[in-house]
């Protein structure tokens, strides 16, 4: 539940129900980011050298199957493999609407070029994943997001695409997995030096603001803001008053249930953790003023009459360079990886022979020859992304999928 905080209370007396509930003392939890195991970083230096798009293609629900391509036309070929146009065009047409806007065909085509470049080279190196291998791989991203075999497969069948043709997808992407993590990560370096530097010059990033943990009960008055009760000014107070004499740190969150007038009377008057500069003036000075399991005096705002319980209070603090060496080197990796790749992909490219029809530029066996893609239509299917396929997709990339377009 969405929980509106004393700046923005809307005040309804609600029915009264008796539930028994203690003060939620919530866990302090530093919030410095764990840093990023070495697949997600693989997979991030992967999309953002290449900006392409991967598995999660394949998680889109179309309104009708796609039609096989047609071989009529190749678009490019790469050391003698041919690209179809209509593979291309096919990919495009998948894309989410979101993706076309920085997204061309001309574009998806040479990263298919450099897709090609890339699996041709793992072949080369000899890398590869045995089947068994992706089936495992299939199997355990599944689980981890809550999917069963079955209903996957049943959701490839109606967006007319094979779980044979998934696996292939699937393997070719773990493949070039292990050949970025083999040609960048390993010859990437980072000196302490370069640690302390990038954290000197973004602490911001790593300090955690003073925080307090607080339940309230509002009682309203005629006039005060978003109130639908009749009472009084001094009736309020009284009210107010007299719940003050009633509160304990075991009892509150059942008082609060009962008589406030704000919505968080449905969590016992919980309002979770928050920094300075969220609340009223009133009640954020009045709530950071208050010991841990204290309650304050009534404190009056534009809402009415508030008494608080605070049960957490988080210091400030600001980590060290220790606390957060991982991420940072995950960070600066990720920067230096995704330089050393496009290099490796220039070099792939250099010793290659490509020859792009629709551009007209590479090493043509038919220079004569141009191709081009086919107008738009208004009446191309559109796209909208599975909840159940997307948090398969989520979870793949979690596990340090690199998404690529196949």
């Amino acid at each position: 539940m969405n929980e509106k905080k004393p700046s923005e209370e809307t005040s309804s007396h609600p029915k009264k129900v008796k539930v028994l509930a203690k003060p939620q003392h919530h866990s302090r939890k530093k919030q410095h980011r764990k840093s990023s195991d070495t697949g997600v970083l693989v997979a991030g230096i992967v999309i953002a050298a290449l900006v392409i798009i991967g598995l999660a293609l394949f998680f889109m629900k179309l309104k009708e199957p796609l039609s096989q391509p047609s071989t009529s036309e190749v678009a490019a070929e790469v050391n003698g493999e041919p690209i179809l146009l209509s593979t291309i065009e096919e990919k495009y047409k998948i894309l989410p609407s979101e993706y076309k806007l920085f997204i061309t065909k001309e574009t998806l085509l040479n990263r298919t070029i450099d897709e090609t470049l890339l699996l041709q080279d793992a072949e080369e190196r000899g890398i590869t994943v045995s089947d068994g291998e992706v089936l495992k791989l299939v199997q355990e991203n599944l689980d981890s997001s809550g999917m069963t075999e079955e209903d996957f497969k049943a959701n490839l069948e109606l967006q007319g695409i094979s779980y044979e043709l998934f696996l292939d997808v699937f393997k070719k992407q773990e493949i070039i997995n292990m050949l970025v993590e083999d040609i960048v990560l390993n010859d990437v370096e980072v000196s302490e030096e370069e640690i302390q530097v990038y954290f000197d010059e973004n602490q911001a990033m790593f300090e955690q603001e003073e925080q307090v943990g607080a339940r309230h009960i509002l009682v309203c008055y005629e006039g005060a803001l978003n109130c639908e009760q009749n009472r009084s000014k001094e009736e309020a107070f009284e009210v107010i008053s007299d719940l003050l004499s009633q509160a304990t740190p075991e009892n509150f969150a059942d008082l609060a249930m009962e008589n406030s007038d704000g919505p968080s009377n449905v969590n016992g008057g919980d309002l979770g953790s928050f920094g300075k500069g969220r609340m009223v003036p009133e009640f954020e000075e009045t709530a950071f003023a208050t010991g841990l399991d204290e309650i304050s005096d009534p404190v009056e705002t534009d809402f009415g009459y508030h008494i608080i319980l605070v049960y957490d209070k988080i210091g400030a603090e600001s980590a060290e360079v220790e606390d957060v060496s991982d991420q940072i080197t995950d960070v600066i990796k990720a920067t230096k990886g995704a330089e050393v790749y496009e290099e490796y992909i220039l070099g792939l490219r250099e010793k290659a022979t490509i020859c792009n029809y629709l551009e007209n530029w590479g090493e043509c066996s038919d220079t004569g020859k141009q191709v081009v893609f086919k107008e738009e239509s208004p009446s191309e299917p559109e796209v909208s992304l599975s909840a159940d396929t997307d948090s398969f997709a989520q979870c793949l990339t979690e596990k340090g999928a690199i998404l690529y377009a196949a």
